[in-house]
C-alpha cells in the first residue's frame, strides 16, 4: 500500500534545487576524481547522518564494502541511488 505525499510547488522547487546541488557535486569533473568514497564523504554529498547512511546500507539501498572497520562507497552507486529515487513533476491541479 502507497501513501500519498501531497507537497507545494515551492517545496518542489527547493527539492530540485537540493537534488541538483547534490548532482552536480558528484559529476563535477576533478583531475581525478575517486572512485571510492569514505562514508564521511557520502554523508556529505548526501547531507544525511550517519544513522541514515547505516539504514541506507541494512536496507540494501546502497551497496557498500568494507576493509577492516572502513566502509567505502562507489560514488557510481551514490548516482544510482539518487537516480533510482527520482521523482518527476507533475501538475496536481489538473
Amino acid at each position: 500500500m502507497s501513501n500519498l505525499i501531497l507537497i507545494n510547488q515551492q517545496e518542489l522547487n527547493e527539492f530540485h534545487y537540493k537534488l541538483d546541488s547534490i548532482i552536480s557535486k558528484l559529476e563535477t569533473k576533478q583531475e581525478n576524481p575517486k572512485e571510492w568514497l569514505t562514508a564521511q564523504e557520502t554523508m556529505e554529498i548526501l547531507k544525511i547522518k550517519q544513522t541514515s547512511l547505516w539504514a541506507y546500507r541494512k536496507a540494501g539501498k546502497l551497496t557498500f564494502t568494507k576493509i577492516n572497520k572502513r566502509v567505502y562507497f562507489l560514488r557510481k552507486d551514490i548516482l544510482n541511488l539518487l537516480d533510482k529515487y527520482k521523482i518527476i513533476g507533475y501538475d496536481l491541479k489538473k
